[in-house]
């Protein structure tokens, strides 16, 4: 994990270092020239850098440019996986949403492009045997609800959040003073498969504002 004042800037250097693969994935004119991140490095499973993720230090919920990812091999749907190095595939693999939620329990790996689990599903079947799709608790944001729907309806595994549930990830749950352990009993407690999924997965989406629907789309 680093830390950057100038992001914008530090990624430019990486361009004229000679690392012309790079892509600033959502970075644009309007970003300013003081830019406070962290940034946060992920790895292919023998340890080469893949990507660097950097977050906003003083960025809102709703802000474009909170997160924003440089790939090393840019592909359309922006793949790549943080934490893949230390994974221990013989051991169940929670499979979150950002970086930072991927470091509060033992095997977390996060996605950094849920939207492309399922195009990818084979990948992750071949690289993990036992693994869990921990998606943010946004039932009311539709590319969110139907990630986890077609985990489901692929027979992943999933962890789908209790109604009411007053935390948006594993990030709010540390913040609020739940132990690794206490999150992993949580994790745990709340993962399901099948028709059972199914309906908890309705259950869940049944919590969001009713203008919220599921698409296939």
């Amino acid at each position: 994990m680093w830390f950057t004042e100038n992001f914008l800037a530090y990624g430019k250097e990486l361009q004229r270092s000679q690392l012309s693969t790079v892509n600033l994935v959502g970075m644009s004119a309007g970003v300013p020239d003081t830019d406070y991140r962290i940034v946060m490095v992920a790895r292919s499973a023998s340890g080469d850098v893949t990507a660097l993720n950097a977050r906003r230090i003083t960025a809102n919920l709703k802000d474009k440019d909170r997160y924003l990812t440089l790939e090393a091999n840019p592909s359309p749907d922006r793949w790549c996986l943080h934490g893949l190095h230390t994974a221990n595939t013989k051991e169940r693999v929670w499979l979150v949403e950002g970086p930072i939620d991927s470091l509060l329990v033992k095997n977390g790996v996060a996605i950094c492009g849920i939207t492309s689990t399922k195009s990818r599903r084979g990948e992750l079947k071949s690289m993990f045997k036992n693994y869990v799709v921990v998606l943010d608790n946004e039932p009311e944001k539709t590319y969110v609800a139907n990630s986890l729907r077609e985990c489901v309806e692929s027979g992943d595994q999933v962890m789908v959040w209790p109604s009411n549930y007053p935390y948006k990830d594993l990030n709010e749950m540390a913040q609020a003073g739940m132990t690794e352990t206490e999150i992993v009993e949580f994790l745990n407690l709340n993962t399901y498969q099948g028709d059972v999924a199914l309906v908890e997965w309705w259950r869940w989406k049944a919590t969001a504002p009713a203008t919220v629907i599921y698409s296939k789309t």
